[in-house]
């Protein structure tokens, strides 16, 4: 399966990609509220920058690898397009 064909059949658009990992990254810092010490770690170290470098690109290329060499299925990509689908219905996107 090629993924992003896949992603293209079902209409789903780089900036959904975008859309759905910048949300999941928002519930991420979400979690570093009540420890503000430790975000502050993590965006001066620089992680918090790579992790967002590309991450839709890198997003479907990981899912690519994974569909590869057979660390998922077909079924997961088609989750995953079903759970990319439902944050642009959440957030209002079009």
């Amino acid at each position: 399966m090629n993924v992003a064909a896949g992603f293209r059949e079902h209409g789903v658009e780089i900036d959904d990609i975008r859309w759905y990992l910048a949300h999941e990254e928002a519930l991420r810092v979400l979690t570093y509220r009540d420890n503000p010490v430790e975000l502050a770690e993590l965006i001066h170290s620089g992680r918090l920058e790579a992790d967002w470098y590309r991450m839709e690109e890198r997003f479907v290329e990981e899912l690519q690898e994974k569909i590869d060499t057979r660390i998922i299925d077909e079924a997961e990509v088609y989750k995953t397009i079903g759970r990319i689908e439902a944050a642009k219905r959440s957030g209002n996107r079009r």
